[in-house]
């Protein structure tokens, strides 16, 4: 147990899949099999899985299940995320289930860029296309969660070998 609220520390992880491109499986998936899902481990430690009704949302949330096989069926789906801000987005992070200590969202630019600067203070341009974002809070529960007080652990995406 760590953090002032007890429990496992809380990792919410963003991933934006709103641009002009539909996410590669192999590039995607590979990306984040080697980063984000070796930290979290392959388990269902990461529920729930949360994304945009939006079809490329949908389409990322879908490919990033299969590889980490979480049953695509459980993921939840919410018209909540295609026009939320960052102060939105914060709020669903804290009505999540402190039995379970990540939580993964699937949504769009600019606010998921926002959230992540928000939440961790990193001063990030932009969470590109198919982006993954792991932020640590030093909390055992969700509701808990504040701005500015997240660790920006993980960002990738399938151009930053590119640059």
């Amino acid at each position: 147990s760590s953090g002032k609220g007890g429990g496992t520390p809380k990792r919410p992880g963003l991933a934006q899949s709103l641009g002009g491109e539909v996410c590669d499986k192999r590039r995607v998936g590979g990306m984040f099999l080697h980063g984000f899902e070796k930290k979290v481990h392959r388990s269902a430690r990461i529920l729930p899985l949360i994304s945009s009704t939006a079809k490329r949302a949908l389409s990322t949330a879908r490919k990033i299940a299969r590889e980490i096989g979480y049953n695509k069926k459980n993921i939840v789906k919410t018209r909540f995320l295609y026009h939320a801000d960052e102060d939105a987005i914060l709020e669903l992070i804290r009505q999540q289930n402190d039995a379970k200590d990540s939580v993964m969202l699937f949504g769009h630019n600019p606010s998921f860029t926002d959230c992540v600067n928000m939440l961790t203070n990193a001063n990030i341009a932009n969470v590109p296309t198919c982006g993954v974002v792991e932020i640590t809070f030093n909390t055992g529960r969700w509701s808990d969660i504040n701005k500015y007080e997240g660790t920006l652990v993980f960002f990738d995406y399938p151009k930053k070998s590119q640059e």
